[in-house]
Parts: C-alpha cells; structure tokens; sequence
C-alpha cells in the first residue's frame, strides 16, 4: 500500500472518545507523522493527546495491511 492510498484510506476515519478514560498501557503501533525530519503529529491507533478512542470504520486493518506492505531493508 502506497503512503497516498494509506492517507486516503484514513483520512475520513472517525476517532469516537470512548466512555471509560482511565489510564492504560500498551499499544499495537504507534503513528509519526514528519515534515522535514521534524515529527508534526503522532498516536497511537487509540489515543491521541492523552485521550482514548475506538475508530469507526476499525483503524487496525488499514494500519496492519500498510505496515505489511512495508518494504525495510536490513542493516
């Protein structure tokens, strides 16, 4: 999955506040977003700024399938 078509496929995603903010820990990724080697937003897939949230339409299968269309190169 092209970065264009991730972007698409998330940008009219709900982020809806879920009733129960107690604090948690953990998370399955993490998202950064950088401008010029400077990082100008970043989440995790359900807080954003100390808020919790569930995504409508789910979040995680978008995210999964761009991060396994990944292509790393080894050091």
């Amino acid at each position: 999955m092209h970065r264009h078509r991730f972007f698409s496929e998330i940008k009219n995603i709900q982020f809806i506040p879920e009733e129960n903010q107690v604090d948690r820990s953990g998370f399955r990724y993490s998202i950064a977003l950088y401008q010029d080697e400077k990082i100008t937003f970043s989440f995790s897939l359900n807080e954003v700024n100390g808020n919790y949230y569930y995504t409508e339409p789910d979040i995680y299968p978008i995210i999964d399938d761009f991060y396994e269309s990944l292509e790393v190169e080894e050091e």
